[in-house]
């Protein structure tokens, strides 16, 4: 879940926006600066941190009043160090001159090792998990399997060991992309929530329900990014042909950029959406329980004003993985069924149709199918992303 370039607060210098900045940071920036231009009559306000404004105030010193600047103003701040684009191999990261940088003023150099190392945790974790998603993925949408082990056995038997891997090439493509969201914009929304940064919070630490709104924040962004990629992930791991025979029919799906044209040719753009809402609804609650899950056990066994132990990072995030896991199994099914509507089984109504529809036919377990393969996933896959997360803080602090 769950896998951002550049979280902030670790330093208070800033770096101007690459000249070869993609149009979308350009607009992002532009917009930043209008809503952000603070001139030398504007202070920061009492109980704050000197270079840390708080948007709304920020946009009041100035004096403006557009509603148009202050939306830029704020969205551009959630979302600027999701904004990221990579230049002779080298991470860059578009921040204000007015704000204070998401990325520290180390080497360059630097930064391109650690978001390297990120992206490969990122991409490893992802490697290691998806033929567990695959299994789980297959026993929430067909009704074939007895169980787990029903499933790898018939798999394995039918398609090889690749077919656990179905699907496996556009989350690889994303996960930076999807982790720099979800991660990027928790740490913007919980440092405009609580004005201090990510050193600062060990020794004034934000309140549960700032991080639960921060992580929520993020969930909800990171579903809207996620949803076409989730889609086709999840058709490609439900092609149980094997590999292509001679005399042999194709399957239906020649591959993801194949799936993807298919599903916008029949169904338009509208398609590539499809069970997105269920997602979103998956998403945006249980990411706000992840994080305050991880936060809650790191400040139980980590002493006042330190950073916690490697060892707590990887409990505190396995942990935090199993029972946000467990809050999104059920909508998770409901999403997979939804996603897969129309294909090997009946198309639903809309996701109250969908839910209704499957309890009366399965029962109200149907809703935990793949909890068990979840959560044995989600540990070491979690454990692995906030460590990589803490870690980047640590060296960018």
């Amino acid at each position: 879940m769950l896998g951002g370039l550049g979280p902030p607060g670790a330093s208070r210098h800033p770096l101007k926006a690459p000249d070869s900045a993609l149009p979308g940071q350009r607009a992002g920036r532009e917009g930043l600066d209008q809503g952000l231009a603070l001139d030398s009559s504007c202070e920061p306000k009492g109980g704050q941190s000197p270079g840390v404004p708080k948007l709304d105030e920020s946009a009041d010193c100035l004096g403006v009043k557009s509603r148009r600047v202050k939306t830029l103003c704020v969205w551009g701040w959630l979302l600027h160090s999701a904004c990221v684009s990579s230049r002779q191999g080298q991470a860059r990261s578009l921040c204000s001159p007015h704000l204070p940088c998401p990325v520290p003023g180390t080497e360059e150099g630097a930064r391109g090792q650690l978001a390297f190392l990120w992206s490969l945790a990122g991409a490893l974790g992802l490697v290691l998990g998806h033929p567990f998603d695959t299994v789980k993925v297959r026993l929430q949408t067909q009704t074939t399997y007895r169980g787990i082990v029903d499933c790898m056995v018939k798999t394995y038997r039918h398609e090889s060991l690749l077919g656990f891997f179905k699907g496996m090439s556009f989350p690889i493509a994303s996960i930076s992309v999807v982790n720099s969201v979800l991660f990027g914009v928790y740490s913007n929304a919980l440092l405009a929530l609580t004005a201090t940064s990510h050193q600062e919070r060990r020794a004034q630490p934000p309140s549960y329900t700032h991080v639960f709104i921060a992580g929520c924040t993020g969930g909800f962004l990171q579903a809207y990014c996620l949803a076409p990629f989730d889609l086709i992930k999840v058709r490609l791991q439900n092609q149980t042909e094997p590999r292509a025979k001679p005399g042999s029919p194709p399957p239906r799906y020649r591959g993801p950029i194949h799936c993807a044209a298919s599903i916008f040719q029949a169904e338009g753009p509208r398609g590539l959406f499809r069970g997105a809402w269920a997602l979103t609804l998956r998403d945006t609650p249980t990411l706000g329980i992840y994080f305050v899950t991880y936060e809650w056990l790191c400040r139980q066994f980590t002493p006042d004003g330190q950073n916690p132990s490697s060892g707590t990072v990887l409990v505190a995030g396995g942990f935090a993985g199993i029972i946000s896991w467990v809050a999104a199994t059920p909508l998770d099914v409901i999403k997979s069924r939804m996603q897969m509507a129309g294909l090997k089984q009946r198309a639903y109504g809309g996701l109250l149709d969908c839910i209704v529809s499957s309890a009366r036919q399965e029962g109200l377990g149907v809703f935990f199918r793949g909890l068990t393969i979840n959560s044995a996933r989600a540990f070491p896959v979690n454990a692995i992303t906030f460590l990589s997360y803490e870690y980047l803080l640590l060296s960018w602090g």
